[in-house]
Parts: C-alpha cells; sequence; structure tokens
C-alpha cells in the first residue's frame, strides 16, 4: 500500500486540496482530505502539483517519427512517447488500406508494453464516405458486406470501427460489429440526421472527430454534426488542437455535449517532430504552417497530444472540464468505468501537472513510468 500527498487532485466531484491518495496493488483505494484518509504504513510521497486521471486517447494514428500501420513493433516503439504525454490509455488506429493488407499491419503492430495499456483497435475505414474521405486512400474504400465486415472481425481485439452508415449495407454492418462487441462511431460520412437517427437506432453509439470529415449543420437538415449534439446516446469525439475546429465552436460542442464529448488527437507520426515536409504509410504532409496537410491542403490529421488538448480545455473551461474531456468521457465511450477518474475502485493511472499544467510524472497501475 502506498500514499500520495499531493497538492490537490482533481476527483469526479471536485478539486480536492490538499488531497492523500492511496493505492493497493495498482488500484485506488482511497482518496481525500489527508485527515480523512488516515494513515497508511510507511512515509506518504509529497508530490507538488496538480493529481488528475490518466489522459485516454481513442484515436492516434501515430506519434514522433512513427505511424501504426507503418512498420513493425509499433506498439512498443511508440510506447515511451505516448506516455510522456500523460496518455495511460489508446486505442491505436489505422487509416483506410485495402482489406488484403490488414492481417499483415495489425500483425506488424507487435506486443504492447505495461503502459499505456492498449485498448484495442479502432479502425478509421475502409467503410468511409467518398464524399468526405479527406486524407484517406479514395481507392481503398470499399462497401461494408458481409464478407468485408467477417474479415476484419478476424483480425480481433478491435475496440472501435468508423464508418459511413449511410452506405449500402451500412446498417447491416452496425449491427453486426455491435453483437460482436466493438463500438461503432459515425465518420467521414454523408449522413443526414434521419439517417443518423436510423445509424444509431442499429447501435452506433459514437461520432468520429465532430465537424470534420462529415455532414455538417445546416437548418433544414442538422446532418452528422448536429445530431451528434442533439442525440443523448452519442458519444462524440473533437481534435481539441484549436485547428481542426474554431475554438469557440469546440468550446461550444463540449457545453452542448458536455460529458459525452471528449477529446481525441487524431496525430499522425508527425506530432513531436519539427515543422516540415514529412512522409509516412505513403502520403507526404506539410507541417509548416500548422497541423498536417497533404501538399494538396487537406488536413491529414494533427500534431496534438493529449496532454496538449487538457491544457486547451482547462484554460476555457477549468481543470473539472478538461479531465471529462481528457480522460473520463473517452473511458466512457469504450465502456471503461475504471479509467479516467481518480477514485476508489478505479485503476491507479495518474498524470501529476504542474502549475503551467505541464506533464511532472505518470503511473500506470501505481508505478511510476514518467518522472
Amino acid at each position: 500500500m502506498e500514499r500520495f500527498d499531493v497538492d490537490q487532485v482533481v476527483t469526479p466531484t471536485g478539486v480536492v486540496a490538499p488531497a492523500s491518495v492511496v493505492i493497493e496493488s495498482g488500484r485506488i483505494v482511497a482518496v481525500g482530505d489527508p485527515a480523512e484518509v488516515g494513515a497508511v504504513g510507511g512515509t506518504p510521497t509529497r508530490l507538488h502539483g496538480t493529481l488528475v486521471p490518466g489522459f485516454v486517447d481513442l484515436q492516434v494514428n501515430g506519434i514522433a517519427g512513427r505511424q501504426f500501420g507503418m512498420g513493425s513493433d509499433l506498439l512498443a516503439s511508440t510506447a515511451a512517447a505516448l506516455v510522456a504525454t500523460g496518455t495511460t490509455a489508446f486505442c491505436p488506429t489505422l487509416t483506410t488500406r485495402p482489406l488484403d493488407d490488414y492481417p499483415a499491419v495489425v500483425a506488424g503492430l507487435g506486443a504492447a508494453r505495461t503502459a499505456p495499456r492498449n485498448l484495442g483497435l479502432h479502425l478509421e475505414g475502409p467503410f468511409l464516405s467518398s464524399e468526405h474521405a479527406g486524407a484517406h486512400d479514395r481507392a481503398s474504400l470499399t462497401a461494408p458486406t458481409a464478407d468485408a465486415v467477417e474479415r476484419l472481425l478476424d483480425l480481433g481485439d478491435i475496440a472501435i470501427v468508423t464508418l459511413a452508415p449511410e452506405l449500402p449495407g451500412g446498417r447491416d454492418a452496425v449491427a453486426r460489429f455491435v453483437q460482436a462487441g466493438v463500438v461503432v462511431s459515425a465518420g467521414h460520412t454523408d449522413a443526414t440526421y434521419a439517417q443518423l437517427r436510423d445509424a444509431v437506432d442499429a447501435g452506433v453509439t459514437m461520432v468520429t472527430h465532430l465537424f470534420n470529415a462529415q455532414r455538417g449543420i445546416h437548418h433544414r437538415d442538422p446532418g452528422t454534426a448536429g445530431g451528434a449534439l442533439l442525440i443523448d446516446t452519442l458519444h462524440v469525439g473533437i481534435i481539441l488542437d484549436g485547428e481542426h475546429v474554431h475554438p469557440d465552436l469546440a468550446f461550444l460542442a463540449l457545453r452542448a455535449a458536455g460529458e459525452r464529448a471528449f477529446a481525441v488527437t487524431d496525430a499522425v507520426a508527425t506530432a513531436g517532430l519539427p515543422p516540415g515536409r514529412h512522409t509516412f504509410d505513403g502520403i507526404t504532409v506539410d507541417t509548416t504552417g500548422g497541423p498536417p496537410r497533404l501538399l494538396d491542403g487537406t488536413l491529414a490529421g494533427s500534431n496534438l497530444t493529449m496532454d496538449a488538448a487538457f491544457r486547451f480545455v482547462a484554460e476555457a473551461l477549468g481543470l473539472q472540464a478538461a479531465v471529462t474531456a481528457t480522460a473520463t468521457a473517452p473511458a466512457r465511450a469504450v465502456g471503461r468505468r475504471d479509467l479516467g477518474v481518480v477514485e476508489p475502485g478505479a485503476a491507479a493511472d495518474l498524470v501529476l501537472l504542474d502549475d503551467g499544467l505541464e506533464v511532472l510524472g505518470v503511473w500506470c497501475d501505481g508505478v511510476r513510468v514518467v518522472g
């Protein structure tokens, strides 16, 4: 059993300052005022800063020069870079590629280290709308036929599939993925509001990177984006880099969707690299003007990290909202109630932040892995 005495802790019910957190066997067993928590054997570890739950990123394509789907042993080789940003749980995300390529690509990811924890694959494609393909390879887009769906399910360890539910066969594909325990997210889609509602009836529970690569809001059709905010069973991912979505619109969406809204980085290999032109996964992007773009100007993921997303929200909406957006809400979107909170019974995945909300230390299952 171990006890941390810290300046302040952000819990689901508010900020406790000062606070003590007691950990045993990788789990939090007590959180609260030091006088109320009581004595624990041994000398408490004194921590200066703000303790928050570890960040949960449900859409990350790569970081620090490595792109999931390009190379081998990628889960191990990206672990240090991811966890250094406070990410303690993530979904390695694969963008669209030919169906025949998926088995070798998934095998090449290798094994995950203890930190950060791998929540399962996020397959962003290949069942996407050509109208909203973005930087995805249009030649590899395909219809969600029963055979194609089964081929992806055979890969195993899939947590999330992003698809365009309005495609022919889309409703049946949604139902089959949900039956197999996969979270289905509407994304890269031209779905009308009515089509999105039908997809929700079939089992869609999430929307991928709100406002980006989807039918937007119109006063006669709320579209996918409006539906994401209006349908209260949908979890809503947003790229909170201030570039993909105007900051004020992002904050409006966070307020509108509340605890259903969460940050994703949609980071690619250029995250953490200096500005310039970079080639990965068969495409060349330019980051000299901000987020990565194809040479024709199309956005191609982001350079965002979860600690930066936390600061983005905290500066405008406060610590509680930032914790919800970067930890609690994404964990809930994939059914993990043991992650994303600092409360008894939760996994001891923790991030210590300094006064500027920069990462000072990271713990996974109670073991310090950064700082």
